[in-house]
C-alpha cells in the first residue's frame, strides 16, 4: 500500500523535514520493488522458454528431466504370494525376565494359587556393550643346574611384545578401512570411543600392512 504525502506527514507528527526524508526513502523503496518484480518476471519467462515454445534451438534446453510418460498407479510393496521373513525366537536366551501376575487386573482377585498358569514369550535382540578381552601369557622360568642358565618357556610366535593388539583388532581395521573406506584417524577414534582403548594410526597401518 502506497502512502500519500498527507499520511506520511501524519505519521511523522507534522515534522515536514522528517516527512520529506521518509517520503524520499519510500519512493526509493517503491522503485526498487518495481525493478525487482520486473527482473523476477523476466527470469521466470526465460526459465519457461525452451525449443518447444520459442525459437530457441534444442541444444539450449540443457539437461532437463524428461517427462515421465508412465501412468501412475498400481500396488506398492511385496507382490502377492511373496513369503515374508520373520526372525524366529531362540530356544535358549541369554537372560530371562519373568513378569509375575499377582492379581487379576479386572477384579483384583489374587492369582497366587491359580491352577492354570502359562507364559507368553517375547524376545528382544540386543547388541552387548563393546569391551576388550585381555589374554595374559605367563611363560614359566626356571634355573637349570646342569646348564647353569635361567631358562624360559616359549611364548606363541605371534606374541612378541609385553602389550600388543590381537588379530581381532587387525581384522576390524581391515574391514573398516578397506570395505567401509574409513580413514585411519576415524578408525582409531571409533575404537577409543567404543572400548576406551585405541591403537595409534601407526599401529593400525602396521596391521594393514601385515594383513596385505
Amino acid at each position: 500500500m502506497k502512502l500519500t504525502p498527507e499520511q506520511v506527514l501524519t505519521i511523522c507528527k507534522g515534522d515536514k523535514e522528517v516527512a520529506s526524508t521518509v517520503q524520499f526513502l519510500l519512493d526509493q523503496q517503491a522503485a526498487r520493488i518495481e525493478q525487482l518484480e520486473h527482473r523476477v518476471h523476466e527470469l521466470e519467462r526465460q526459465l519457461g522458454s525452451n525449443s518447444r515454445n520459442s525459437s530457441k534451438p534444442p541444444s539450449s534446453d540443457g539437461l532437463r528431466k524428461p517427462t515421465n510418460l508412465r501412468t501412475p498407479g498400481g500396488k506398492k510393496g511385496a507382490p502377492k504370494g511373496h513369503r515374508g521373513t520373520t526372525r524366529c525366537q531362540i530356544e535358549h536366551p541369554d537372560e530371562v525376565v519373568v513378569l509375575p501376575l499377582h492379581t487379576c487386573p479386572d477384579c483384583h482377585n489374587s492369582l497366587a494359587n491359580a491352577k492354570r498358569k502359562t507364559v507368553e514369550k517375547r524376545q528382544v535382540i540386543e547388541l552387548p556393550p563393546p569391551s576388550v578381552f585381555v589374554t595374559e601369557f605367563q611363560a614359566e622360568k626356571a634355573y637349570c643346574t646342569q646348564c647353569r642358565c635361567m631358562q624360559r618357556a616359549s611364548f606363541p610366535e605371534s606374541v612378541k611384545a609385553p602389550v600388543q593388539y590381537g588379530d581381532g583388532w587387525a581384522a576390524w581395521t581391515v574391514y573398516l578401512h578397506a570395505y567401509q573406506l574409513l580413514p585411519l584417524e576415524r578408525i582409531a577414534r571409533l575404537f577409543h570411543d567404543l572400548t576406551g582403548c585405541g591403537p595409534s594410526e601407526a599401529s593400525l597401518l602396521a596391521m594393514l600392512n601385515k594383513a596385505s
